[in-house]
């Protein structure tokens, strides 16, 4: 059978901040990093732009280390990656995470400098830290090319998506567009009006409507497809993100799935709002220790933003019960019985479920933001590791650098968030665990000294503390 190109799907990879959201707002002409939550993105999502003649497919993956796992998968459903550095950052721990699940996938790549219409910039260092990783640019005699990129003049944009182009046309990825259909789940989510939703790219054959589609533990017959632009269309070929509406339930991210026309579609019964038998969770509650875990329902918007919450919150919290979608009145009930307390992430609870919830007496704790709902579990759960701290943290930094000056260890630091103040009471964590207290006795930014310094900012302290600090120790300023 004769062979087509597929449209090349590109992958967008890189540490958080440092720019990748804005820069396919540049390509794709539209302005949702200022509508992101938090301006992280929250789900991998994949639409398609236009060079000439060429379509290109982007899947735009998450920054926050959270989705780690979710950026791995999606590398391997993609053909070119853009690997995303800010000239003022240079490369850091996510980047260097990112520069390995490329060179895992095994897929041609390109570097984007972005930020470097700013002061700060420095090419040269940026080159110089991509070589300690094995990543040799052309000015250093390598393979990779790094094109320069500022988002603010959008000035780059255009060369580096005629480099995705050249790169790709090096080596296209051929594919059988007569075959029955056949690509990878993205992402999932439920809705309120339609059911299950789930967003796919296409690698060989034509999908369309009426398809009868077959994942590992799911399948569908396709009621409607609709594109990236959410307008529906009749099919979908190799190479082209597509969002399926007609799934009997939830399919794995990362999925393969395939059209299979040799037998009848049988919708399965309901199954997404299954719960454990409470006998069971009461018997998994009673073996906890109460005064060390925090039991919870947990409940998310989508299937990836569940999987990356799961993977990330702390070992004390326990999750007994997990879904997609917004709080169910079994839900509730359930919870008031067990004494547990419901979370939801990127969910509106119902107003009637949230007045049953205050009914039975139920705490349902809604968020948006993914780094919100760590930090405030990660805060819960200090109090129970130390319980005669009753704290607000007002300050986080990470230590950068670190200078032996006679008998004082001088801490270069970036502060995370909050702000660290002259005089604040300390606490120093290292590998998620606190290892003692601190006094912050001297302040200074640029060597001229200081009572406060906010997030972003760079700074030099000196503690006053018997511990032995080191490079990546977190210090926590707060208020008893």
């Amino acid at each position: 059978m004769p062979k087509v190109k597929k449209d090349p799907v590109i992958v967008v990879l890189g540490h958080v901040d440092h720019g990748k959201t804005s820069l396919l707002d540049n390509i794709r002409k539209t302005n949702l990093a200022k509508k992101e939550a938090g301006g992280i993105t929250q789900s991998i999502g994949a639409w398609q732009a236009k060079l000439d003649n060429q379509k290109l497919t982007f899947i735009d993956t998450p920054g926050h280390a959270a989705f780690s796992h979710m950026r791995a998968r999606g590398a391997n459903v993609a053909d070119v990656a853009v690997l995303v550095v800010a000239a003022d950052d240079s490369v850091k721990a996510q980047t260097k995470e990112a520069i390995k699940i490329i060179q895992d996938a095994k897929i041609p790549f390109i570097v984007a400098v972005t930020k470097t219409d700013l002061v700060s910039a420095d090419l040269e260092k940026v080159k110089a830290d991509l070589a300690k990783e094995n990543v040799i640019v052309e000015d250093y005699g390598g393979q990779v090319v790094m094109i320069p990129i500022s988002n603010k003049t959008q000035s780059g944009i255009k060369e580096l998506l005629e480099m995705i182009v050249l790169t790709y046309e090096m080596n296209p990825v051929m594919v059988d567009d007569e075959v029955e259909a056949s690509g990878f789940v993205l992402e999932t989510n439920f809705d309120k009006h339609k059911g299950y939703l789930v967003s796919v790219i296409v690698n060989e054959g034509h999908l369309k409507i009426g398809d009868v589609v077959v994942c590992s533990r799911s399948k569908a017959k396709i009621r409607a497809l609709f594109n990236d632009k959410a307008k529906p269309v009749k099919q979908a070929g190799p190479g082209e993100p597509v969002q399926i509406w007609g799934f009997d339930s939830l399919p794995e991210i990362g999925d393969i799935f395939k059209v299979d026309k040799t037998k009848p579609f049988k919708k399965a019964g309901k199954t997404q709002s299954r719960l454990i038998l409470p006998d069971k969770i009461k018997q998994q509650i009673t073996s906890f220790d109460d005064d060390k875990v925090i039991p919870v329902f947990v409940k998310a918007s989508t299937h990836g933003m569940l999987e990356a919450l799961l993977a990330s919150l702390p070992n004390e919290v326990k999750v007994i019960h997990q879904g997609i979608g917004g709080v169910t009145e079994s839900e509730v009930s359930l919870a008031a019985g067990l004494g547990v307390e419901i979370v939801s992430l990127q969910v509106k609870t119902k107003p009637y479920i949230l007045s049953l919830a205050k009914q039975e007496k139920v705490k349902i704790s809604e968020y948006q933001v993914i780094y919100k709902l760590l930090e405030d579990f990660e805060k819960r759960v200090l109090k129970l590791i130390e319980p005669t701290i009753d704290q607000d943290i007002l300050g986080e930094a990470v230590v950068l650098k670190i200078f032996n000056i006679r008998d004082k260890q001088i801490l270069g630091c970036r502060v995370e968030s909050g702000r660290l103040k002259l005089n604040d009471d300390l606490e120093i964590k290292r590998n998620n665990k606190i290892i003692g207290e601190a006094k912050l006795v001297d302040l200074q930014i640029n060597q001229q000294k200081t009572d406060v310094v906010k997030k972003g900012q760079e700074c030099g302290i000196l503690v006053k503390t018997k511990l032995d600090l080191k490079k990546s120790d977190v210090i926590l300023s707060y208020k008893k």
